[in-house]
């Protein structure tokens, strides 16, 4: 059976390393046991480099979304595919959100628009890190959230907690209505903060979960308590959470500063002065 691929002049697209004549070759060992890492190597370093997504890349979405069921490294593949749509995950969460990243691309983002809709499945896999990569990728694609977020929701009340946290960030992402967790260990707590303060503005009427989400986010850059070393997309949940803070007013930064003594603090929050 042919895929979308199968029908792509590839030799008319770039890599960053010149013509992209092998990529169809590449992407056909990724489903066979002929060295699928090493050409899943090779891809990334062809086609996403230091952010920068040359022309090929655009038809390789919607090629790597057609083989996705056929190859055993789906979550990377999700990851790569998620490069690939938006560019750096931690760009887009300024307060322009995607298209006020540096690395967004319209057509690009379009193209994973069109045929992302085929990952929704992958939100029910039998395979957690393949629900989160696919979690992750999704996350940025509000019309494709009537599909989507019955099935995260779903995730929430996953036994594995980095689930938890991922589908936790992720509605935050699209904005759904996520009430703050009262129980739970300490990253489904702030992830639950995190996804709050994502989908509502700071004010002064949850002034007192943000300075709790800061006071968190500055114990978790001294312990390490904000990373997640061994997930899809090398996730830090830190990481997020120092992003959506960037949208605070410096006011609230200052209380949390007066308050809870915190100075180095500043060196979290891009751009305060």
């Amino acid at each position: 059976m042919k895929r979308r691929s199968d029908f792509v002049e590839w030799r008319r697209f770039e890599t960053v390393r010149g013509n992209s004549k092998r990529i169809p070759q590449l992407m056909g060992r990724l489903a066979t046991n002929e060295g699928p890492e090493e050409a899943l190597t090779t891809l990334e370093d062809e086609l996403f480099h230091q952010g920068w997504r040359p022309s090929a890349a655009k038809p390789a979405i919607t090629a790597l979304v057609d083989l996705l069921p056929a190859t055993d490294l789906k979550a990377e593949v999700l990851y790569l595919l998620s490069c690939l749509a938006i560019g750096f995950d931690d760009h887009c969460l300024g307060p322009q959100g995607i298209e006020g990243s540096h690395y967004y691309d319209q057509e690009l983002y379009s193209e994973a628009g069109r045929t992302f809709k085929d990952l929704v499945p992958f939100l029910e896999s039998g395979s957690v890190e393949i629900r989160m990569g696919a979690c992750l990728c999704l996350a940025w694609f509000p019309d494709l959230s009537e599909a989507t977020l019955p099935l995260i929701r779903k995730m929430t009340s996953s036994s594995s907690e980095s689930e938890v946290v991922v589908s936790l960030v992720t509605r935050g992402l699209l904005k759904d209505n996520v009430g703050l967790m009262r129980d739970g260990s300490k990253r489904m707590l702030y992830a639950s903060n995190c996804a709050y303060c994502e989908a509502h503005p700071v004010g002064d009427e949850n002034l007192e979960i943000f300075l709790d989400m800061c006071n968190w986010r500055y114990q978790s850059h001294l312990s390490g308590l904000g990373d997640f070393d061994n997930d899809p997309f090398g996730f830090s949940l830190g990481e997020y959470a120092s992003s959506m803070l960037n949208r605070a007013e410096p006011r609230h930064i200052q209380f949390f500063l007066e308050s809870a003594e915190a100075s180095p603090f500043l060196t979290l929050v891009e751009g305060y002065d």
